[in-house]
């Protein structure tokens, strides 16, 4: 009867988490200019973002209670009747995929669809980090370090979650036949 109450209790728990991203979170996959090449990078992107220092406090206490890494950055207030905005963000790649895995059953509508290709997009690179780890160049050497370049798969992956983001457009849509279409 206990543990029935507990796991009751841990559903909850990750049922608000999930309803907290629903409202205040976001969850995508990143496309960023890489510096020092000029080449484009791309990665998962989880934070969830909020005024109230409560709310913040529950989201960081179930990432420490689940051992996710996360990070905060505080936004000062532009003006005096704005209150201060705390981003909570989680970065490495395992780690996203834990939290979305804790919470994918949870969450409702895009969120949740969004999840899933972020999901297969994180499996897809870590995939790929193990084989990249373990090749060795002409010598027998170990190649060394970095992450393995960009396949096809990933970016159809980012390619599907662009178009999933994509606003529904009402001048691509046919007019009812009753308005005159």
């Amino acid at each position: 009867m206990q543990q029935t109450k507990l796991r009751d209790n841990q559903q909850a728990i990750v049922s608000y988490i999930a309803g907290l991203m629903d409202s205040d979170g976001h969850i995508s996959i990143g496309r960023f200019r890489y510096e020092k090449k000029g080449n484009w990078k791309y990665r998962p992107q989880i934070y969830f973002s909020n005024t109230d220092t409560k709310l913040i406090d529950i989201f960081t206490d179930f990432l420490d209670e689940n051992n996710i890494n996360f990070y905060i950055r505080r936004r000062v207030k532009p003006k005096k009747t704005y209150m201060d905005q705390y981003e909570v963000s989680i970065n490495k790649m395992d780690h996203s995929l834990k939290f979305l895995n804790l919470i994918k059953d949870h969450l409702i509508g895009m969120k949740k669809e969004y999840s899933k290709l972020v999901i297969n997009f994180i499996n897809v690179r870590l995939n790929k980090k193990k084989e990249h780890k373990n090749k060795r160049n002409k010598l027998g050497r170990f190649t060394s370090g970095g992450n393995p370049l960009l396949g096809k798969e990933e970016y159809s992956l980012y390619q599907q979650y662009k178009k999933l983001r994509e606003p529904q457009r009402l001048h691509a849509m046919p007019l009812p036949k009753s308005i005159g279409g």
